[in-house]
């Protein structure tokens, strides 16, 4: 496994009247070949996980190993970490400065050490990953529209190359159109080998493009499983102040008229199938 960990618990401010515990005795392992979808209500504990494992923030009891290195040691190599993971924070083109796009897109690498040659074809590398064109190299990042600047700031994090990346709701503030754009620029990362991670609080965007769903809950894994798993628990879901897709909700009003209606089926897709096989079927019959 790329990610293990193992009993992670973190508390802020230990010892002190302002203690809080975020995140208490978490376990899992992350492979690289995932596309994992993290939920939670605000306050859940999401943000101080995905930063453990970039190596922002380090475990107060328990294990944490990022590509074989134990975070858990003070002397864990927190530069190759924040390497092998690359970080998207909320709203990342707010951390744009660089007068060209180019310029911004090189400031990771650079800082890794990277010059001449094979920077500039990790930056070239990096707009073509993320959809940028080559005439937009030399632009301003600040003359372009919000979903282009993001396709600039999460460049900068590509270009250092990670194998694995974490997204904190990259779709945040943009239109539909920016939002499916950004989505499938993140399945492509996926498809040509980057390991994923994305906390999200779009429920359908995660049911459709997800394999697996991690739930945090004041602290806690609640559930950890397959989309269709995951959202099958609509009752606990809502309970815990999340919304769940629209198929999910579609499916729970339609048991009140067909009470063998399946309990796994939560994706637009599914439902629309299964009612179709039941109308044909419902013909056949007469």
């Amino acid at each position: 496994m790329s990610i293990q960990i193992v009993n992670m618990t973190h508390t802020y401010m230990p010892g002190t009247p302002f203690e809080s515990t975020a995140l208490k005795e978490i376990n899992l392992q992350m492979d690289q070949s995932e596309f994992i979808g993290m939920i939670g209500h605000t306050g859940s504990g999401k943000s101080t996980l995905v930063q453990h494992i970039n190596g922002l923030l380090r475990p107060t009891e328990g294990k944490l190993v990022v590509y074989g290195i134990d975070l858990s040691q003070k002397n864990a190599d927190l530069k190759k970490v924040r390497s092998t993971v690359g970080l998207v924070f909320q709203y990342p083109e707010h951390q744009l400065f660089e007068e060209t796009v180019e310029a911004d897109i090189a400031f990771g690498p650079k800082n890794m050490g990277v010059t001449g040659e094979e920077l500039k074809e990790r930056v070239h590398e990096a707009m073509r990953l993320v959809g940028l064109r080559e005439d937009t190299a030399t632009r301003s990042p600040f003359e372009m529209s919000g979903g282009q600047r993001r396709r600039v700031a999460i460049a900068g994090v590509v270009a250092m190359r990670p194998q694995f990346l974490i997204l904190d709701e990259p779709t945040a503030g943009l239109d539909p159109q920016g939002r499916e754009d950004i989505l499938r620029l993140v399945q492509r990362l996926h498809s040509e080998g980057t390991g994923v991670l994305m906390v999200t609080h779009n429920m359908n965007d995660i049911a459709r493009i997800a394999d697996r769903v991690i739930v945090i809950d004041y602290g806690r894994i609640r559930f950890d499983g397959t989309p269709r798993e995951v959202f099958s628990h609509v009752d606990e879901l809502e309970e815990m102040g999340l919304d769940v897709p629209d198929a999910s909700k579609l499916r729970r009003m339609l048991k009140d008229v067909m009470p063998d209606f399946p309990d796994d089926l939560f994706d637009a897709e599914g439902v629309a199938a299964y009612l179709l096989q039941r109308m044909r079927g419902d013909r056949h019959d007469e």
